[in-house]
Parts: structure tokens; C-alpha cells; sequence
């Protein structure tokens, strides 16, 4: 493939508008060389991230949205979605969740189903960035 393919969308920031996202990023990947699997592996973590970016997230005037990016490369899909952030507080993938906990389980799902998670934070912006190989 000779030329980079891009979507970009933005969702309202609300838990029920995640399905959007999903049902939009599931369509760019069965459009592309992935398998079912993979393509529900893509999905589930696009959903995670968006619903993470929603209940960990802050709204405001200039980012009343979740943002969701792919680029397809050469050899893979990268997904990144982004958000205004809360609080301070620092996002970590967790090596294992905290099985005492009843919720918590988002970035720990992402890691395992993704080939590559990074996390980038900025002050006020949050963003996970997921990599699929193809």
C-alpha cells in the first residue's frame, strides 16, 4: 500500500456515544488486511480507550469531545485516542489489574490485545496510542 489512509472522529463526550467510535474504527480495520480477530481485538480496545477518555476525562469549552485518530501504515494500524484530563494524576498500564477491584481493567485489556500501547500526557491532554501489525 503506497499511501497512508487517515480517519479522524470525534465522539460526544458521553459513555453511549462510545459505540460510534467502535462501530467506525471496526469498519477501517475490516476494510484492511486484518482478520475477525484482530479486528474485534482493534474494537474492544478502541472501546476501553474511548470509555476510559469518558469517565477519566474532563470536558470544557475547547474539547467537548473524545478524539479518535487512525493511521494506517505499512505495516500496521495505529489508533489514538485523546481527551482533556481531570486531574494530575499519571496513567500507568498495569503489568496485572487489581483483582479486588470491581472496575479498572481498561488499559490492562488494551495492553494484552494490542501489539504496542503508549501513553501520552501533557497537562491538560491525555492520550493512548495503540499499534496493531498487520
Amino acid at each position: 500500500m503506497s499511501h497512508r489512509r487517515v480517519i479522524n472522529l470525534e465522539i460526544p463526550f458521553s459513555v453511549s456515544h462510545v459505540f460510534l467510535a467502535r462501530k467506525a474504527v471496526a469498519a477501517f480495520a475490516s476494510s484492511l488486511h486484518f482478520t475477525s480477530g484482530q479486528v474485534d481485538d482493534i474494537t474492544v480496545a478502541v472501546g476501553e480507550a474511548c470509555t476510559n477518555a469518558v469517565k477519566h476525562g474532563c470536558t470544557s469549552k475547547n474539547n467537548p469531545a473524545v478524539r479518535v485518530k487512525c493511521v494506517l501504515r505499512a505495516q500496521d494500524i495505529c489508533i489514538t485516542v485523546s481527551n482533556s484530563k481531570s486531574s494530575n494524576n499519571c496513567m500507568i498500564v498495569p503489568q496485572e489489574p487489581d483483582t479486588q477491584k470491581e472496575n479498572g481493567y481498561g488499559l490492562f485489556i488494551i495492553n494484552h490485545l494490542m501489539d504496542r500501547v503508549r501513553i501520552r500526557e501533557t497537562d491538560k491532554h491525555a492520550m493512548v496510542v495503540m499499534t496493531k501489525r498487520i
